[in-house]
Formats: C-alpha cells, sequence, structure tokens
C-alpha cells in the first residue's frame, strides 16, 4: 500500500526534508527524557525511520546512513512473540490496556512534549454504524428526506 501511495507521490522538496528534521529532533527531544535512551544520539530516530521506509525513501528525504537501522531487524523476533502474546493472553492485554494509554497520556503531557497540550481523551470504543441503520439512511436520502431518525429496535 505504501508503495502505491508513494508512485503518485511527488519526490521529496526542501519542505518535506524540513518537516522531517522537525520530527526527527522533536521524537528525539521526547526519547533523551529516558535514561536508556541517553547514550544514543537522534541519529537512532533516523536509523528507526530508515529501517522502517526503507533506504530509497530515506535516501530521498536526506536521512543519515546509520548502524541503528538494524534495531528494528534485530528486535523483530522479541516484538513479534511479545504481540503473539498479546493476542492470546488475556494477562498481557490487559497490561496493554493500561501501558498504551498511560504512555500516550504522556507523550501529550508537559512533560512529554513540553509545553502546553491540549486535552485529549482517548476512545472507549469505535462507533460502528450497523448495516441496515445506514441503508435505512440511504434508502431514505434517495426519497428526499433530509435527516433520518436512526432504527432504535437494533441494539
Amino acid at each position: 500500500m505504501l508503495d502505491l501511495i508513494f508512485t503518485f507521490e511527488p519526490k521529496p522538496d526542501d519542505d518535506s526534508r524540513a518537516l522531517v528534521h522537525a520530527l526527527m529532533q522533536t521524537s528525539w527531544e521526547y526519547l533523551r527524557g529516558f535514561q536508556a535512551a541517553r547514550p544514543c544520539s537522534m541519529r537512532l530516530c533516523y536509523g528507526i525511520s530508515r529501517a522502517l521506509i526503507g533506504d530509497a525513501r530515506a535516501d530521498a528525504l536526506g536521512f543519515p546512513k546509520t548502524l541503528w537501522r538494524w534495531l528494528v531487524p534485530a528486535i523483530w523476533p522479541a516484538t513479534r512473540l511479545i504481540e503473539t502474546a498479546r493476542c492470546f493472553s488475556p494477562a498481557v492485554q490487559a497490561l496493554a490496556r493500561v501501558a498504551g494509554p498511560k504512555a500516550f497520556r504522556h507523550l501529550l503531557s508537559e512533560a512529554g512534549l513540553k509545553g502546553r497540550t491540549g486535552d485529549f481523551a482517548l476512545p472507549r470504543h469505535i462507533a460502528v454504524r450497523s448495516k441496515s441503520v445506514a441503508t435505512q439512511r440511504i434508502t431514505e436520502g434517495s426519497k428526499g428526506v433530509v435527516a433520518s431518525k436512526p432504527n432504535t429496535t437494533e441494539s
């Protein structure tokens, strides 16, 4: 899918490279807050991104070549194991439900992005419109009805 998108997108320009550099700098400033990342440099962010988007796109965006690009393939087996455990273990799912929002809140906090950020509540669920309600609205719309009420008999 990403290849298809990049097929129709123009090559990165100076503005694209400046935006990516600003994003890398912001990511690095956030990571420096963690003791484990202090011995690293901003090249860590470029390396991980290079591994995710590929050498051709990274070169077009002006990413430096760094050995950090091998971090993603090196931790892939552990990542796969953790994801498999998350899929099948209720205990790991419970941990993810607690840790994920906590990490997200930290990222959006003043400690994470530095400076006042807007309030953002994580959604508790994703609303899904039932097929019959959508069909009813389409049918009523074709009859010239502007607004319609959802079918309240469904649960």
